[in-house]
């Protein structure tokens, strides 16, 4: 006759009674329908500042500005450029922290 009991220690171990199996419950959060715009700031932001990230990284290849320097050197056209490129990828970081605190905790 065949059993189906464990025959080793080492298979108890690794085998989960029954009952922890059944105690397993699946539980749902409700959020207000509002939330999907706080979802949708966070998104939009973070799609925003890799963008910036992109046009950052393609001024650098154009006016040859290499990392770690963070900004151009210069009084020269191309130096400001790059410069007003790099400022405005640092501006929306605590700008877009604020806006998704402010939403979170429905200031």
């Amino acid at each position: 006759m065949l059993s189906l009991r464990p025959t080793s220690a080492l298979h108890t171990a690794f085998v989960r009674p029954r009952a922890s199996r059944r105690a397993l419950v699946t539980k749902a959060i409700a959020v207000p329908p509002e939330y999907g715009y706080v979802m949708a700031s966070v998104a939009v932001s973070a799609a925003i500042v890799q963008w910036q990230a992109v046009r950052v990284g393609m001024a650098r290849r154009k006016y040859g500005v290499q990392l770690p320097k963070m900004y151009a050197d210069g009084d020269s056209t191309e130096a400001k450029t790059f410069n007003c490129t790099q400022v405005c990828c640092n501006c929306l970081g605590p700008v877009r922290s604020v806006c998704v605190h402010m939403r979170w905790t429905r200031a």
